[in-house]
Order: C-alpha cells, then sequence, then structure tokens
C-alpha cells in the first residue's frame, strides 16, 4: 500500500495562525491591498533612492536578454526609463495609484512610440524586478519571501497597466493609418 504523506495546507497572503490579517479583497486589480502599499514603503525608498542603480542594473540585463535584437540604445533606455522610475516610486510612495496608472500608460506610448514590443516590454519589466531587488533593504519588516512576492504582485500591476497603454496606443496607430488610407482611396 502506497505511504500517504501529509502536508500542512498552504498559508493564503495575509493568513496567520489566528486568521486574515488582510480584510476584503484587494483594491487595486485584485492583486494588493492598500495595506501592501504602506508595507512596501521601504522597499519603495530604496528603489526611489538608487534609482540609477537600478537603471544601470536593469540596462545590462537588458543588453544580456536582449542582445542586438533590442529595440532601444542605453541613452533611450535612460532617458525613458529613468524618470519614469522616478514618477512610479513617488506616485507609490504617496499611495497615489491614480497617478500611478497614469504615468505607467504615459510609458507605455512612449514604449509603443519607440516601436518596442509588447513582448519586449514585458521581458524587460521582469528584468527591472530582478534589478530592483538588488537594492532591497536588509530590514524590509517582513520576511523576504513576503516582500519577494508582493513586490511582484506590484509588477503585474505594472505590467497590466503598461499592456492597457501599449494596446490603447496600438489601437490608436491602427485607427490614424486606417484614416489615411481610406482618405487615400477617395482620392483616387
Amino acid at each position: 500500500m502506497p505511504e500517504t504523506i501529509k502536508s500542512e495546507p498552504m498559508k493564503l497572503e495575509g493568513e496567520t495562525e489566528t486568521g486574515f490579517v488582510r480584510r476584503g479583497q484587494p483594491r487595486y486589480f485584485h492583486l494588493l491591498w492598500e495595506e501592501d502599499l504602506e508595507d512596501l514603503q521601504p522597499i519603495l525608498v530604496a528603489i526611489r533612492d538608487r534609482r540609477s542603480e537600478v537603471v544601470e542594473h536593469w540596462y545590462r540585463l537588458y543588453v544580456l536578454h536582449f542582445g542586438d535584437s533590442r529595440t532601444l540604445s542605453e541613452a533611450e533606455f535612460r532617458n525613458i526609463f529613468e524618470p519614469a522610475l522616478e514618477r512610479n516610486q513617488r506616485d507609490l510612495l504617496r499611495k497615489d495609484m491614480d497617478a500611478y496608472a497614469r504615468d505607467i500608460h504615459l510609458l507605455g506610448e512612449q514604449l509603443a512610440d519607440h516601436h518596442v514590443s509588447l513582448q519586449e516590454i514585458i521581458a524587460s519589466l521582469h528584468l527591472f524586478e530582478e534589478a530592483a531587488q538588488s537594492v532591497f533593504p536588509e530590514d524590509i519588516g517582513h520576511d523576504r519571501a513576503w516582500a519577494y512576492t508582493t513586490f511582484d504582485r506590484l509588477s503585474h500591476v505594472r505590467i497590466i497597466l503598461l499592456t492597457d497603454a501599449y494596446i490603447r496606443s496600438q489601437a490608436a496607430l491602427s485607427g490614424a493609418r486606417l484614416q489615411a488610407l481610406e482618405r487615400e482611396a477617395s482620392r483616387i
């Protein structure tokens, strides 16, 4: 007869021995609670304060993973992502998710204008997550697994917003091209 292995049930995010710490559903994109933004503050401050270092590490990862097929030059990469990172961290530190969403949409439009593919954007955001983790403070107020998991969920929010902005930008470009073709066809 096969041996039965007993395992402890997995705890859900926010769950303790006495129950859930987080109440209700996550407020932001079904992934983050308001309290998560508060608890991420030390990490967000570290990323803000060391953003040049994060962007430098991020660009090295970008070059390593994309090589000659990358879309952005080093200057373009820094000119796009360093100011965006400053704006994003400011918004998150103020817990202003509306401003954060607007700034991420602006970033998505910039990347679409530079003809960066959606696949490259998503992969690059995962590389950002790796670069950002290199500056996480030692004392983050929670265990490291919680910090990585919660920051990963924030990164997924970023991907959702950027994907939306990218798709809207591409749709607007397609609409403009279609109108131009229709005007040209009407002249014939």
